[in-house]
């Protein structure tokens, strides 16, 4: 069956994929994730998505690790390759996708990915000020 919840209150969805045994994730061999963040600088066409984990316990589970990889490397291989159909035609149709972070909030302490940062490297990093985009 599918893992119950740590933080917070489910939505409806998953509420209806925890409670249905046709759905059981064992069983079947599924896995649902979320992506936390979808971090998207629009007019310059910068993209990368965030994994948001709280405290110093909380890690990856193997489960994101090995479906969040695959969303990782589609996105790493797929944006220097592509144009993007834009709603807005006058945004940039090429997208510099800069990886998927790790951001940990421990009380006042913050890390990106195992490196302990401030609040203002933080604001660098997520202005793509702090980063080059993945080839």
């Amino acid at each position: 069956m599918t893992k119950q919840r740590r933080h917070g209150e489910d939505t409806p969805f998953v509420k209806f994929v925890r409670g249905c045994p046709e759905l059981d994730s064992r069983k079947y061999w599924l896995d649902r994730e979320d992506i936390d963040h979808i971090w998207h600088e629009y007019m310059n066409g910068k993209l990368m998505l965030i994994e948001e984990k709280r405290g110093d316990k909380e890690q990856l589970t193997y489960a994101q690790r090995d479906t969040l990889s695959i969303v990782h490397q589609a996105l790493k291989y797929a944006c220097p390759r592509m144009l993007f159909h834009r709603i807005n035609p006058e945004r940039p149709r090429q997208i510099q996708y800069y990886g998927y972070p790790v951001i940990r909030f421990c009380g006042e302490t913050i890390y990106l990915g195992k490196q302990q940062v401030s609040k203002e490297q933080l604001v660098r990093f997520l202005r793509f000020k702090a980063s080059e985009p993945l080839a």
